[in-house]
């Protein structure tokens, strides 16, 4: 199982269109309603909003196929969309969700720009 440790830049890593918690779903947006919709993201964001993120809450990641310095989340793709909405609250589905995730990026001391990652060659390593 080969990895390395490292940070990455939020905005150079992709949720995970082909993640087993859902059946494939094609773009951002979408990825981004599902997981709201089933998968608790808004109980996840208010924890990271309120106590940041824990060190043992590493994502798991391997290069994107297409996007070159880009990585896409083979393991903390609820983890990544709560950044995501935390980071750019507009990402949001509704405007309802819009003025939530507003409202927690409001209440954070500094916005989460690194994360840190285990970065593995293949997805079946990870």
């Amino acid at each position: 199982m080969a990895h390395n440790i490292g940070s990455i830049p939020l905005q150079n890593i992709y949720l995970d269109n082909t993640n087993p918690r859902h059946d494939p779903i094609d773009n951002e947006p979408d990825i981004i309603a599902h997981l709201l919709g089933k998968e608790m993201v808004r109980k996840l964001a208010e924890d990271i909003a309120s106590k940041g993120i824990s060190p043992l809450d590493r994502l798991g990641v391997t290069a994107h196929p297409t996007a070159d310095d880009s990585y896409v989340a083979v393991e903390g793709n609820r983890r990544l969309c709560a950044l995501k909405l935390l980071a750019d609250p507009e990402k949001a589905p509704t405007e309802a969700m819009r003025k939530v995730f507003r409202g927690l990026k409001a209440k954070m001391s500094s916005p989460i720009k690194q994360i840190d990652v285990a970065v593995f060659d293949t997805r079946a390593d990870a």
